[in-house]
């Protein structure tokens, strides 16, 4: 199943630490991206999309910037598991 939803938030908001039963992709509107996960820190500025990782990534996403940020994260997950499941990053 293909999944667009649109998110943001002030400078500084983040998500809880999750995961999701696909991959997904992200497109920044305004603002700054941020994406912790194991593999590090990655970010998008306005107008500039950026790859995630793959299935079951333990990740967070935050506002990084020092606007608004405005943001469509695009996912491609399996419409009979949970969309969002709670994880940790150590």
């Amino acid at each position: 199943m293909l999944r667009v939803n649109r998110a943001g938030g002030a400078p500084g908001v983040k998500t809880k630490i999750h995961t999701h039963p696909g991959p997904e992709a992200f497109y920044v509107l305004t603002g700054k991206l941020g994406q912790r996960t194991p593999h590090g820190m990655t970010y998008a500025e306005a107008g500039t999309a950026m790859i995630g990782h793959g299935a079951n990534t333990p990740m967070e996403v935050f506002s990084a910037g020092t606007t608004d940020l405005d943001e469509l994260a695009i996912f491609v997950v399996d419409a009979n598991q949970p969309f969002s499941s709670p994880a940790s990053l150590d």
